[in-house]
């Protein structure tokens, strides 16, 4: 039998010690993430779906928590609660993050950000999560949710997602839903972007999100300063 070389024996415990160095690392930079209260998915009696955004298990993600990024984090979004949820790298426990301390997060592709509206009482926007679709001149966001509805037979529920939609233009809030809503908000270039439609032949119901990013787009560039 081969005995291990004495550059073998040394370099083991080098390993193991630069392995131990680099977990307490992450652990001390990621501690203060970690400072949330238990989450209980309350889940109970539902039968049909999950809660959360995209996914049932933790993806990993980026987001900003008092204003500290962290990346490759285990991350949920319960879109019911609308509560963020980070799994601790220790025990695997589940917990509930501050929501007023979280500036965005993305999961799974999407970017989410927090909208805390001025005034709540004549915003047309609520305070909470939204997915940035689109980003430049005007901004549109997707409001993502879940409600419990009666499932059609027996007493259990179901989860059933629903979006709605918002675009941001001159510090403004407008929501929207279909072509004449964005047109509406659009309308200082109306006419343009009723030509753009035609010329690409866009089927707005088929997929509005995509319709209402590609107006938005386009809305950016025929306003944009020269």
């Amino acid at each position: 039998m081969a005995q291990p070389s004495q550059a073998d024996s040394t370099s083991l415990p080098q390993a193991i010690s630069s392995a131990k160095q680099f977990y307490l690392q992450k652990t001390q930079n990621q501690l203060h993430l970690y400072n949330g209260v238990e989450y209980i998915t309350g889940t109970e009696g539902y039968v049909k779906g999950h809660p959360y955004f995209n996914s049932d298990v933790a993806e990993e993600g980026t987001i900003s928590y008092d204003n500290i990024v962290y990346a490759q984090v285990p991350l949920q979004y319960d879109i019911f609660k609308d509560e963020v949820v980070v799994e601790h790298m220790d025990n695997g426990h589940k917990i509930k993050l501050h929501s007023q301390k979280i500036q965005h997060f993305s999961l799974g592709g999407h970017t989410f950000v927090r909208i805390q509206p001025n005034n709540t009482a004549t915003s047309t926007i609520r305070p909470g999560f939204y997915d940035r679709l689109y980003a430049g001149h005007v901004t549109l966001y997707a409001r993502r949710v879940k409600i419990a509805q009666q499932a059609t037979r027996g007493v259990s529920k179901e989860y059933l997602q629903k979006n709605s939609y918002f675009i941001e233009k001159d510090n403004q809030f407008y929501p929207v839903k279909n072509k004449s809503s964005v047109l509406r908000v659009f309308n200082d270039q109306k006419k343009a972007l009723q030509q753009y439609l035609r010329e690409t032949h866009m089927k707005f119901k088929q997929d509005p999100e995509y319709a209402m990013a590609k107006l938005a787009e386009q809305y950016s560039q025929l306003v944009k300063p020269l």
